[in-house]
C-alpha cells in the first residue's frame, strides 16, 4: 500500500483521484497506520506543510463532490481514532484540522453544493457525537452551515441533523433501562435546544408542505420520517421541543408517527405471512445453514438497528449450554440485517464498530455452529 506521502503528492500532482486515495484509507481507527500519523503528528515539516497543501486543494484548489467525500471520510478517521484513543490522546498529538479555520472555509462550498453527496457525507461527519473537543466550532457550524442550509435545503438537512441527534443520543447505554431512558431524553431535549433555531425552520417547512391536505408531499415526509428517528428514541424531548416551537402545528408532524406505524403494519400485514414474502416476482434463497429459517432482511431505521446490535450482543455473550437457541437467534438476526439495505452510510460504520466488540468467534468455536 502506498504511504500517504506518496498518494498526496501523486494527487497533487494530477496523476490520482480523492477515490483512488479513500480506497487507501484504514479500517480499524485503533492501529496507528502511516494515515493516522499523517493526520495526527507534527513530527516532520515537511509533511507537516504537505498536508496543509493536500487539505487546502480538496477545499479550495479543487473542489468537488469526490474532493468532499474524501474529507468526510478523514474526518471520520480523525474522529474515530481520536475516540478509540480515550484517555491516552495526548496534547501533542491533539492537531485541531477539522476545527472552526476548517468550518469557516468549507461553508461556501456546502451552501452552494448541498445537492450532492460529497458535501452531505461531510456535514454528516462534522456532526458525528465522537468528535474532538476542540475540533467541533459549535458556534461556527450554526452560523455558517446550519442556519443557511435550513433555509435552502431544509430537506437534506434536517435528514443529516436529526440523524446525528440520533446517533449522539444512543451513545447513552450506562445504567438500567429507566436510567437509560432518562439520560436519553435529557441528552436529545439540550441537543434539540441547541439546534432550536434550526429545528424550528424545518419543522415550519414541513408542516407547510402539508398544507392543502397534501399528505403524498415526499419533502414533507421525508423530514416527518427524520424527526420519526428521534421519536423512536426520545418522545418526550422530542413532543415537547416541537410543542413548544410550532404550537398547535405541532400535530401536523407529530400525528403523522402514529398514521405511519399503522400504514407500516398494514402493508407488512399485506406482503408478508410469518414473516415469509407473498411476492411471486422475487423468491428469497437463504444460506444452507438457514434454509428452514423463514424470516427475511431486517430493514432497520438508525436507533433500532443500535438498539438490535446491543441485543445481539448480550445474546451472544450467553455461555449456558441450554440457552443456545437465543444465541442461534441472534446469528440469524446479524444475517438478517447483513442481507438488508440497513447498512449505508453512518450505520455502516456503527454495525462495524460494535460487530467487532461481539463474541462471534467464540460462536464458530462450538461444534453446534458448524
Amino acid at each position: 500500500m502506498a504511504h500517504p506521502y506518496e498518494m498526496v503528492t501523486s494527487l497533487l500532482g494530477g496523476f490520482t483521484t480523492p477515490s483512488s486515495i479513500i480506497a487507501t484509507l484504514p479500517t480499524d481507527p485503533t492501529v496507528v497506520s502511516p494515515w493516522i500519523a499523517f493526520l495526527h503528528r507534527d513530527e516532520h515539516l515537511d509533511e507537516f506543510t504537505q498536508r496543509n497543501a493536500f487539505l487546502s486543494h480538496l477545499i479550495d484548489g479543487n473542489p468537488s463532490s469526490e474532493s468532499y467525500a474524501l474529507l468526510a471520510r478523514l474526518v471520520q478517521l480523525h474522529s474515530d481514532h481520536a475516540a478509540a484513543m480515550g484517555k491516552k490522546w495526548r496534547g501533542e498529538d491533539n492537531v485541531a484540522l477539522f476545527g472552526s479555520d476548517f468550518v469557516q472555509r468549507i461553508a461556501p462550498y456546502l451552501a452552494s453544493r448541498f445537492h450532492e453527496e460529497g458535501s452531505v457525507s461531510l456535514l454528516r461527519a462534522l456532526l458525528r457525537p465522537n468528535r474532538p473537543r476542540n475540533e467541533v466550532a459549535a458556534d461556527t457550524m450554526h452560523s455558517l452551515i446550519l442556519l443557511p442550509l435550513s433555509t435552502s435545503h431544509p430537506t437534506a438537512l434536517a435528514e443529516v441533523v436529526l440523524q446525528s441527534v440520533v446517533w449522539t443520543v444512543m451513545q447513552i447505554t450506562a445504567g438500567d433501562k429507566e436510567e437509560v431512558d432518562m439520560k436519553r431524553e435529557t441528552a436529545a431535549l439540550g441537543k434539540l435546544q441547541d439546534l432550536r433555531e434550526v429545528i424550528e425552520i424545518i419543522a415550519k417547512y414541513c408542516v407547510e408542505c402539508f398544507r392543502g391536505d397534501d399528505d403524498d408531499d415526499e419533502e414533507g415526509n421525508r423530514i416527518v420520517k427524520a424527526f420519526e428517528g428521534v421519536h423512536h428514541v426520545a418522545a418526550y424531548a422530542l413532543e415537547s421541543q416541537l410543542e413548544t416551537l410550532l404550537d398547535e402545528d405541532a400535530s401536523c408532524i407529530l400525528d403523522k408517527f402514529n398514521s405511519n406505524d399503522d400504514k407500516e403494519k398494514n402493508e407488512s400485514n399485506q406482503d408478508t405471512v410469518n414473516g415469509i414474502s407473498m411476492d411471486t416476482e422475487e423468491v428469497v434463497e437463504l444460506p444452507p445453514l438457514y434454509e428452514s429459517l423463514t424470516a427475511g432482511p431486517l430493514n432497520l431505521s438508525p436507533s433500532q438497528l443500535v438498539e438490535t446490535l446491543d441485543t445481539i450482543h448480550d445474546k451472544l455473550s450467553i455461555t449456558e449450554s441450554e440457552r443456545w437457541d437465543e444465541r442461534l437467534a441472534a446469528l440469524v438476526d446479524l444475517e438478517r440485517i447483513l442481507a438488508s439495505s440497513s447498512l449505508e452510510g453512518e450505520s455502516r460504520s456503527v454495525f462495524i464498530e460494535k460487530l467487532r466488540k461481539m463474541a462471534v468467534p467464540e460462536q464458530f468455536a462450538d461444534l453446534r455452529s458448524q
